[in-house]
């Protein structure tokens, strides 16, 4: 099992506290594209369309879920 396939369960299993540089690292591992231009949010490009997410700490717990389920979609 591959380092982002066991943070990909962890966030399942606790979609509390994480930090975007957590959501920006896993999707540059899949090859996700990501912008942030000094904006309140981060914008992660899936085939679906593009998904904008607060760059504040903590992220909320439905921004995470919705995150993995476009990830899990990409993969």
């Amino acid at each position: 099992m591959s380092k982002q396939e066991k943070l990909i369960i962890k966030m399942h299993n606790n979609p509390n506290d994480w930090r975007i540089e957590d959501l920006q690292s896993l999707a540059s591992k899949y090859g996700i594209e990501w912008r942030h231009n000094g904006t309140s949010h981060v914008c992660f490009k899936f085939h679906s369309g593009v998904f904008p997410i607060p760059a504040k700490r903590p992220i909320k717990a439905i921004y995470v879920i919705e995150f993995l389920k476009r990830i899990e979609e990409e993969i």
